[in-house]
């Protein structure tokens, strides 16, 4: 089958799967009588469909052909709505929520969960300005996106011709203390100090503000102004700490990039930090907020920990990190293929994905043997033997790790990659032998291949003469030491080394040894050909968390969204509730044609298609139905809500569903929503009938890992070839 076909086919059941749903949302049994989840056939088709506007989807479109950057179309979608339809805040909201779609590809619920909302406020001098209303899901937008959105407010403001936020030393003090809050409740991922804080809050040219997130509330700096809330707004503490001033490199680098002016004073911030020098220091960052049982696995740039090697594979997409199988073993399988993994660079986390062409680990056994491991069923077998971990193998890092991150990017130790750049020959570099490489070496006055080149790099002068003048056999602590450091497979039997390496021998002529060269010039001067260093630098590596593949069930598990109070037991049974006539808080429905209220989409008497209404939340009110645009009580100015308790006969709704019911069909005691729409009770019935469970969402769900693979073989997923075709 060829690709097009395979995608036409996709298509054709795609609309199928719809053309069903939608003769079954038809019936009403459901609150929308359409599938809410809008089909998108790429990023243009996602944004319009999630925020909009209409139309703008022909916009993205036509900027992505013509090649620019997502940032640089968030921009002139920016433009266009300005330019077609200002309407004051809703426009600037408008613009806030495309233009993070855009940068977050549609594919999160930042856009319309992480803002709130957009307003224009006025500075105490009357000017205006933007205000952003940060919620807890921005998030999930990622530290950049977020950091994006107040600069693309500094954007819109300027277009719309309003003056910047200025904040008041009183406004900056609520800030701090709210941070210091919220990092008490939540640990932040980074905790600005009070100056940073201060500088940033400054010159930050819109108001990063937001809905309460948490119960706990500030002591000091209360009742203000501009601030509605004296409790801690999550969000927007996420979107100062976490997005601009954590990311103040990065949001500088596209200030400047989209010619925004004024923001130069990101450049002295203290996170602008090392990686604009040429000095790479140790970063333990990483290690903070280790959970017991989560073990760490090297630390920073400490000798034995990950090497960091350059590359990528078909299965580490877009930022995991390849890992040798014999690794995962040796680590007694904390690592596993989706295992999150928090790093000391060049991001803070990352992905495990097993990669067997890199470099594996070196350990030492129990029995004082040192073994390099070159397979998992090699790990497998002497796991339970080993001692000691010298060295734990390459981590393949790709370059975009790098860019997406702004970090410096770090040599690479020397690889096979690099060595097949260097030799005359075409030659496979993952299938040379010891005694070839040492030819090749030998005749073209090339670099020892990296497979068998060791940590010579590590040694110091004195190890390397000790290492020189000892014959090479006779067992002492001290060569046994420095044998581990170089990383030389060997056993130790009857007070004897037995060390099976040429390669090994061929860098110690003591003849040729010259002690006043450094340890590498040294040692390619014995061997009569370059020996590079086969480790620059090593990373830091702890677990995260595991990787989880299950079903997202609320806790303790439900069938369907129904309430039965009480009645059903512990179990929420309806079945068990079923034997009564149950009072709960149902959704308020009323029949336009004969009056009938009910919680169904559809009326039980004529069939017609019920209306919400609204009733107030003082139960001895008067006034017993109100329309839903009505916010308050005309008769007792209380609030108003979208349901009321209603008498419910589970054991008619079971009577009508012709197929057997199962003893169990787990229902919740009360719903949370703002309308307490309850699910039809068939729903519950065919869920347990088939064992899944629902999320509070009405959806069933299940988590995995985002890990894309590029291709595959046939061999892999268990088909043949022509099947595959």
């Amino acid at each position: 089958m060829e690709p097009e076909q395979y995608f036409s086919m996709l298509e054709e059941q795609l609309e199928e799967l719809y053309t069903v749903a939608e003769k079954a949302r038809k019936q009403w049994k459901d609150p929308s009588p359409h599938v809410e989840i809008p089909r998108a056939k790429d990023m243009a088709d996602r944004v319009e469909s999630l925020v909009g506007p209409r139309g703008i989807a022909d916009t993205i479109r036509t900027l992505d052909k013509e090649g620019f950057s997502r940032e640089d179309i968030a921009l002139k979608v920016i433009d266009q709505i300005i330019e077609s339809d200002f309407q004051g805040e809703k426009t600037a909201e408008q613009c806030i929520r495309t233009s993070l779609a855009i940068l977050t590809e549609g594919i999160v619920a930042a856009p319309l969960e992480g803002i709130a909302k957009v307003k224009i406020k006025s500075n105490f001098d009357g000017t205006k300005y933007i205000a952003v209303y940060f919620a807890g899901p921005i998030r999930s937008a990622g530290g950049t996106a977020a950091a994006l959105v107040v600069l693309l407010g500094d954007y819109i403001r300027r277009k719309l011709h309003l003056d910047a936020f200025k904040a008041s030393q009183d406004e900056i003090e609520r800030y701090i203390e709210e941070m210091e809050l919220y990092n008490r409740i939540t640990r932040l991922q980074y905790f600005p100090t009070p100056d940073e804080t201060r500088e940033a809050l400054t010159h930050i040219p819109v108001e990063i503000t937001g809905d309460p997130t948490e119960k706990e509330e500030v002591s000091g700096h209360r009742n203000m102004e501009r601030i509605e809330t004296d409790r801690v707004r999550g969000g927007a503490i996420l979107a100062l700490a976490e997005s601009v001033i954590q990311k103040s490199k990065k949001v500088y680098k596209y200030a400047v990039k989209f010619n925004i002016p004024d923001w130069e004073w990101l450049t002295d911030l203290h996170t602008v930090s090392a990686q604009d020098t040429t000095v790479i220091s140790a970063n333990e960052k990483y290690l903070k907020d280790v959970i017991a049982g989560r073990p760490v696995f090297s630390y920073p740039m400490r000798r034995g920990g990950f090497r960091i090697r350059l590359g990528r594979s078909r299965n580490t997409g877009l930022g995991a990190w390849g890992i040798h199988p014999a690794t995962m073993s040796v680590c007694s399988g904390f690592i596993a293929t989706g295992t999150q993994l928090k790093t000391e660079r060049p991001g803070k986390a990352t992905a495990a994905a097993p990669v067997d062409s890199i470099e594996g680990p070196t350990v030492l056994l129990k029995n004082g043997d040192v073994v390099r491991l070159e397979t998992y069923a090699q790990a497998e077998d002497v796991k339970d033997e080993i001692d000691e971990i010298l060295y734990m193998g390459d981590a393949l890092i790709s370059y975009g790790d790098f860019l997406q991150n702004s970090h410096v990017i770090l040599p690479s130790g020397y690889v096979e990659e690099w060595w097949v750049q260097e030799v005359p020959l075409e030659v496979d570099p993952y299938a040379v032998s010891e005694e070839e490489a040492l030819a090749i070496s030998r005749e073209h006055k090339c670099p020892l291949h990296p497979r068998y080149t060791y940590f010579w790099n590590y040694l110091e002068k004195e190890e390397l003469m000790a290492l020189v003048t000892w014959d090479k056999k006779t067992y002492s602590r001290r060569m046994k030491d420095i044998l581990e450091v170089l990383g030389v497979p060997h056993m130790v039997r009857e007070g004897h080394f037995i060390i099976e390496s040429p390669a090994f021998f061929a860098c110690l002529n003591e003849e040729m040894f010259n002690p006043d060269l450094p340890v590498l010039e040294a040692v390619s001067e014995m061997a009569g050909f370059p020996v590079r260093a086969k480790c620059c630098y090593t990373v830091g590596v702890r677990m995260g968390r595991p990787e989880k593949s299950k079903y997202r069930v609320m806790s303790p598990p439900v069938h369907v969204l129904f309430p039965v109070g009480t009645h059903g037991g512990k179990t929420r049974n309806m079945v068990k509730a079923g034997h009564r006539v149950i009072d709960v808080d149902v959704v308020n429905l009323e029949c336009p044609r004969c009056g009938e209220i009910t919680y169904k989409r559809t009326c039980p008497k004529c069939g017609s298609v019920t209306e919400l209404f609204k009733t107030c939340t003082n139960r001895s009110c008067s006034v017993d139905k109100i329309k839903t645009e009505y916010d308050l009580c005309p008769a007792c100015n209380l609030p108003l809500q979208l349901y009321s308790r209603k008498k419910v006969n589970i054991a008619e709704e079971l009577s009508q569903i012709k197929e057997k019911v199962p003893e169990q069909v787990k229902g919740v005691i009360g719903m949370t929503s703002a309308y307490k729409f309850p699910e039809p009770v068939m729903k519950g019935v065919l869920r347990a009938r088939n064992k899944v469970y629902v999320f509070k969402d009405g959806t069933i769900r299940f988590d995995a890992t985002d890990l894309p693979l590029t291709h595959f073989t046939a061999r892999e997923i268990g088909v043949s070839l022509e099947e595959l075709k």
